[in-house]
């Protein structure tokens, strides 16, 4: 636009000289004509009678004819320069005033582009601001799909890995169960050191804890019993089904009620205080109908600590 703009203003600019040279020749004719104006009035109304009539002689008379003659031969052709300057200066100037319109329109128009260009760019960042927040929330997006797709693949993983030890059973997983207490082994399972020859806690294991403990299920399966029980205080019998069953005894409290159906890991209740009344901590059994196994034939390998 600045370069249109400067050629214009050229364009006009010598249009403006154009005119100007063509005032300075009009102005030349006028004083020559105007020098022969005052020549004609001071000669008189009967200028060439004058001449005409003169003591001269032919050939002088002749000669003066014929430079009058030149003379208007002459003031003819500069009256005609000089209308014919007229008419240039005046076209020079119609010229020169449209080309100052074409300018002024062009101005106009270069104004009311700069308008809608400005008016464009405002439009154009307003989008481009919008894309930009369009493209973050995408991405935002995107980003949730992601965890939310991670968190899937790991729900599913966990189902997939639930269903395999479904599939294995409570037996297939002997030797890799864990310990339904975190704590130290202080009895094990037929302990010949029993003292007073009591054979009621020898079917299982006691596993000491230092204070309070959680107590979590070692397998998944059905709470069929969570109460009290004399000589064993609060107790929990879940079913593993094939007729495997596992028993905890000596609960400060319970988290469970009966026909609770409990995954491997979760929380039955806490010991730790009543643990010690009744003997040494929680007291653990794992039975096949009515035979008791060693459950440290089915805890992990060094998942308690023993004596």
């Amino acid at each position: 636009i600045q370069t249109r703009i400067q050629a214009q203003e050229a364009v006009l600019a010598a249009k403006e000289a154009e005119l100007s040279a063509i005032r300075t020749k009009n102005q030349a004719l006028q004083d020559h004509l105007m020098k022969r104006l005052r020549a004609f009035y001071l000669m008189g109304p009967h200028g060439f009678l004058n001449v005409a009539f003169s003591s001269r002689s032919l050939p002088e008379l002749l000669l003066v004819n014929d430079g009058f003659r030149s003379l208007v031969t002459y003031d003819q052709e500069v009256f005609a320069t000089y209308r014919e300057s007229v008419t240039t200066i005046e076209r020079a100037r119609q010229a020169r005033e449209l080309e100052r319109a074409v300018q002024e329109k062009f101005l106009e128009d270069a104004d009311r582009e700069h308008r809608e260009l400005a008016t464009t760019v405002a439009e154009k960042n307003t989008l481009l601001e919008r894309v930009r927040t369009q493209k973050g929330l995408y991405e935002q997006a995107l980003r949730e799909m992601r965890k939310a797709e991670g968190q899937l693949d790991k729900t599913l993983a966990g189902r997939k890995q639930a269903k395999a030890q479904q599939a294995r059973g409570f037996v297939g997983n002997r030797g890799a169960l864990p310990p339904p207490v975190v704590g130290r082994l202080v009895r094990r399972f037929h302990d010949p050191a029993s003292a007073d020859d009591d054979t009621t806690f020898r079917n299982g294991v006691t596993i000491a804890v230092d204070g309070r403990a959680e107590v979590r299920a070692v397998y998944g399966g059905e709470v069929i019993f969570a109460g009290y029980m004399r000589g064993y205080g609060k107790m929990v019998i879940i079913d593993h089904d094939l007729q495997y069953c596992t028993v905890s005894a000596r609960f400060d409290d319970l988290a469970v009620r009966e026909g609770d159906q409990v995954s491997q890991g979760q929380v039955l209740g806490t010991t730790g205080e009543i643990a010690t009344l009744f003997g040494d901590g929680l007291y653990f059994e794992i039975r096949r109908g009515t035979v008791a196994e060693d459950p440290l034939t089915w805890f992990r390998p060094g998942a308690v600590a023993g004596r």
